[in-house]
């Protein structure tokens, strides 16, 4: 499974009853709306995800996580897991993972900036 159908997966498994609309997904996954819909194609044809009309907007329509796609992403998570620390955590010291950590809070931890980048 690539990466970017994983990210799809791990999204919709993480959404209220596993479904999401397209274009909030879209949104999370940095993907255009085309994009996207390239993307879910192929989940779709896999049986691991399905579109279903949202009943309140016409417009609007929904990825949803089908059983196949919760058990296929349950079976990629323990390698998913092992690839990153094999590509990332592992080429880190304990005082750089540290950094990182705390570096990742306080951009977390930050208000949203409705502004351009600040000058130091």
């Amino acid at each position: 499974m690539s990466v970017s159908d994983y990210g799809v997966l791990v999204q919709l498994s993480e959404a209220d009853e596993g479904r999401m609309r397209m274009s909030e997904l879209a949104e999370r996954l940095l993907l255009s709306p085309s994009g996207l819909t390239r993307r879910l194609d192929g989940l779709v044809r896999a049986g691991l995800v399905d579109r279903a009309r949202c009943p309140t907007d016409r417009r609007g329509a929904f990825a949803v996580l089908t059983a196949a796609g919760r058990i296929r992403l349950q079976e990629a998570a323990p390698d998913h897991v092992a690839q990153v620390r094999r590509h990332f955590v592992d080429r880190l010291t304990r005082a750089q993972l540290e950094a990182l950590v705390d570096a990742l809070r306080k951009v977390t931890d930050s208000p949203p900036c409705s502004e351009g980048p600040q000058e130091r």
